[in-house]
């Protein structure tokens, strides 16, 4: 794989804005945490991957991982009051698709909370633009099974014009199929920090579209699943490689098993990394995404987050050794 480059994920008219301060000026490198700093290492929270299931990404793609050291050293784009960007290429919230054969509907956050998070949880103002018409920038690359699917790569080099000028980065939104390697059935999305782009697929995030079987509980699931992929593809375009140290919301994932099993939350290493382009209060930041959460509905990791915020508090106030 290469480095900074091209990581994403596999598997067999709206406007509105979030904002936040511009960064402040950053330092050359965050030092490395040492192991009992509760900031970062603690095994309460962070949960070590365990071995993969035959079918898992992990047992798919050999990868090597990618420490903090490893992704300083690939010199990576830092913002500087530039903005994180969603493009819709069909209705968000609830649509309706009639592919070549199939017809299906797929429920999506709507955009300004998805902005609403992106902002808290990167510390970059997010902007959605106006939506585009997938049918006006792309023909579908095949068919499969019924279904229209768009290479990601085609599709990115389509949408690369309307990148906005403040950019840092650019995430489109589908509800159709998309896909990267020619061997797959079908993709959750694409991501690459060199050109600042990336591609989210909600077609596939209810089991029944794929022609399994209905889950009683998916309106529950759905909102969980759509901002882990929202959030780990645009963690691509900030230069992170999928983990392989703890769980951890860049973690690969190969299916809607593995994709339920990914907490919504960055490891220990991947948050040294967002620190490394975006310094902030990561109090400051937990509070704000514990409300957040709140607001959508995300149980998980609300108490994640509260769990989390009350440890550093109290670390915080706990008086300092003699």
């Amino acid at each position: 794989m290469r480095r900074c480059c091209v990581v994403g994920l596999c598997l067999a008219a709206c406007a509105g804005e979030a904002a936040l301060p511009g960064p402040s000026e950053l330092p050359p490198r965050l030092p490395v945490a040492a192991a009992t700093d509760p900031m970062f290492d603690d095994a309460l929270a962070f949960d070590p991957l365990p071995p993969p299931r035959p079918t898992s990404w992990r047992a798919l793609f050999d990868e090597p991982g990618q420490s903090y050291l490893d992704y300083v050293s690939t010199l990576p784009r830092r913002p500087d009051g530039e903005r994180l960007y969603l493009l819709p290429l069909a209705e968000m919230g609830t649509a309706f698709v009639v592919d070549a054969e199939v017809t299906y509907i797929v429920r999506t956050p709507r955009p300004q909370a998805m902005t609403t998070l992106l902002a808290a949880y990167y510390g970059v103002p997010a902007t959605v633009l106006p939506r585009v018409e997938l049918d006006t920038l792309v023909e579908p690359d095949r068919v499969r099974a019924g279904h229209e699917q768009f290479k990601a790569q085609t599709l990115l080099r389509a949408t690369a014009t309307r990148v906005p000028d403040d950019a840092y980065s650019m995430t489109s939104l589908m509800v159709q199929d998309v896909f990267f390697d020619d061997a797959q059935a079908y993709g959750f999305g694409f991501g690459q920090h060199r050109d600042g782009q990336a591609v989210v697929s909600f077609a596939r995030l209810d089991p029944v579209v794929s022609g399994l079987a209905r889950e009683p509980d998916v309106l529950e699931r759905l909102p969980a699943r759509a901002f882990k992929l929202l959030v780990h593809e645009v963690g691509h375009t900030l230069g992170f490689e999928h983990c392989t140290a703890h769980r951890c919301v860049m973690n690969g994932i190969a299916d809607l098993e593995e994709l339920d099993e990914t907490p919504l939350h960055l490891c220990p290493e991947c948050l040294r990394k967002l620190l490394y382009v975006r310094p902030m209060d990561l109090r400051e930041r937990y509070a704000a995404l514990r409300g957040i959460y709140a607001e959508l509905g995300l149980d998980a990791p609300r108490r994640w987050t509260e769990d989390r915020l009350a440890r550093l508090e109290r670390e915080a106030a706990r008086p300092a050794a003699p």
